[in-house]
């Protein structure tokens, strides 16, 4: 059930990115590549931490961290991949400023 919400929002935003935000930011990409990869591997990383739970990988043990996520009571999950994705978001746009 979960996948179904994620895909359903993946495809609303990617949709999002490819027609309204590019021609309202007026940015040249011709095959949507941030409308599509960019925004929805965004969201599917944040909804991974607010949809994850045991039942994915009952293969984990321990006793010392929590792999539930969100919706099972885990904020930090989610709290600490939005943190993850916000300074993935800053290496990449700082090598892409100092590429250029």
């Amino acid at each position: 059930m979960y996948a179904l919400v994620m895909g359903f929002a993946g495809g609303m935003v990617c949709y999002f990115g490819a027609t309204v935000l590019k021609t309202k930011l007026r940015y040249d990409d011709s095959l949507d590549a941030f409308g599509v990869h960019g925004l929805g591997g965004m969201l599917g990383a944040l909804l991974t931490g607010v949809f994850a739970t045991k039942l994915a990988n009952p293969d984990i043990h321990t006793d010392s961290a929590n792999y539930e996520g969100l919706l099972a009571g885990n904020g930090g999950q989610f709290v600490n991949s939005a943190h993850r994705d916000a300074d993935h978001d800053c290496d990449r746009l700082r090598s892409a400023a100092l590429s250029c």
